[in-house]
């Protein structure tokens, strides 16, 4: 009875995609089973999630297991290796074994390749730090030259002038003595000497030499030196040596085809593809790159950052959710503007929804600006003011600036934004007293200040 039951069901337990015995089935809202590496690998040749059989597009980014299908389908693997022949179910096994035995082994091999792959980028990472502090390490002998030498010339100025000032009372000093020395001789002579002619000379030698001024400012300015040195040392190294970008590239994402810059800020695309692992935080498709960390309800916000475009033919610039997939085709929940074959547009998926752009001037910066909390999501031309696009969606999952590149020449490029210093006096915050601050004012569409006392604002950054 279980054998003639086998028999007339075998057809129901065979995958549509691979038709082959199910292997962990899936359940998806159509009622439709299959495997879920069959599943899977459907999908990531699709634009959106879509049934193999019915097209109903599935809503559910990881269908649920089908249970008792998969219990039925190992009851008939069993009762149909209980009938084969014993050589048949050993060549049977045997195949299973090899074939696991190759997924191993293709496994092993990028575990080989991800080992020297963490070789190379300790040495580049090691090399690129050590160069970023040598410029700091000249930075800091340059400017620690510069102050002593400033210093140097102001001991040498003030020693001059003490010098000459020394000179001149030596000379008065001389002259006094002179006459002193006139009139005691004349004392000491017996000679006539009368009260005129002392009173006299005397009115002369005052006359000619006034009494010594002190000399004000004649000591080393050391406050002017030492004081807050570091910050000031620290202030123009703000200004000249350290630029601050929200937004930093994450090269364990980057599409193999992509080069990122030394700074993690410019991405390119090259003529082949790089011998990169593949680590599953890689696109393999798309030549996309995601940043550094993504942003949601713990990272604070609002956030802002810019995309330098320029002249570049083929573009995206936009957010994707934290539990998007980073392999083959599958439709990933990101929301995003480009330009693609000159044509600019705004799109939102899973929705499928698309908004054409229009733009009087060739945007050659785009702004985005992130509101979590609020759901909203915006895209700007600062240069001319003017809003590209505007989303508003209730986020649930941490979303990921990222970007992608098509044009073959042109890189894109996150730029940095100039740092704001607030200083805040104990006595002025107890009293509510206003803060002094030496930040330039924001851009038009340009992020806003946090609102509360920082020693360090960016333009509300981007959390590593």
């Amino acid at each position: 009875m279980e054998s003639s039951l086998s028999e007339s069901f075998s057809g129901d337990f065979s995958c549509a995609v691979c038709r082959d015995v199910f292997k962990h089935p899936v359940l998806l809202l159509c009622s439709h089973s299959f495997c879920k590496a069959c599943l899977h690998e459907w999908w990531t040749h699709k634009d959106m999630r879509e049934c193999p059989v019915c097209k109903n597009i599935s809503s559910m980014d990881d269908p649920p297991c089908n249970l008792a299908l998969k219990n039925l389908c190992e009851t008939f693997v069993q009762e149909k290796r209980r009938k084969m022949d014993p050589r048949e179910a050993a060549e049977e096994s045997l195949e299973l074994l090899q074939e696991k035995l190759k997924v191993f082994a293709k496994a092993k091999a990028n575990c080989d390749q991800t080992a020297e792959h963490i070789k190379v980028q300790a040495q580049n990472t090691e090399r690129k730090i050590r160069e970023r502090f040598e410029e700091l390490h000249r930075f800091l002998r340059e400017e620690e030259e510069a102050r002593v030498a400033v210093l140097r010339e102001e001991e040498s100025k003030k020693s001059r002038t003490m010098a000459e000032k020394i000179e001149g009372l030596s000379r008065e000093m001389s002259t006094l003595s002179g006459t002193i020395g006139a009139i005691e001789e004349e004392l000491r002579a017996g000679r006539g000497v009368t009260l005129q002619s002392h009173r006299a000379a005397v009115e002369r030698v005052q006359f000619s030499l006034r009494d010594p001024q002190p000399v004000v400012g004649a000591l080393i300015d050391e406050a002017r030196h030492l004081g807050n040195l570091a910050h000031r040392v620290w202030d123009k190294m703000r200004e000249e040596a350290v630029s601050y970008t929200p937004v930093v590239l994450d090269p364990n994402t980057a599409h193999a085809r992509l080069v990122l810059s030394d700074d993690l800020t410019a991405v390119r695309r090259g003529a082949v593809d790089q011998r990169l692992p593949d680590n599953p935080e890689r696109f393999d498709l798309y030549c996309r790159v995601l940043a550094q960390s993504g942003l949601g309800s713990s990272s604070g916000g609002p956030h802002s950052w810019d995309v330098e475009v320029g002249d570049n033919s083929h573009w995206t610039v936009g957010v994707l959710a934290d539990s998007a997939q980073r392999k083959g085709k599958r439709v990933a929940q990101c929301w995003k503007v480009s330009l693609y074959d000159g044509k600019y547009a705004a799109h939102a998926k899973p929705a499928g929804s698309v908004a054409a752009i229009q733009v009087k001037a060739k945007p050659r910066r785009v702004r985005v600006q992130l509101d979590w909390s609020r759901g909203r999501l915006t895209f700007w031309d600062p240069d001319a003011g003017a809003l590209l696009h505007a989303f508003q969606h209730t986020f649930t999952d941490a979303l990921f600036p990222y970007v992608h590149n098509g044009d073959d020449a042109l890189p894109l490029k996150l730029l940095p934004r100039r740092m704001s210093v607030v200083r805040e006096e104990d006595d002025h915050a107890a009293r509510g007293g206003a803060s002094c601050s030496s930040s330039s004012s924001a851009s038009r569409h340009g992020s806003s200040s946090s609102g509360r006392p920082q020693s360090l604002q960016a333009s509300r950054p981007f959390r590593p």
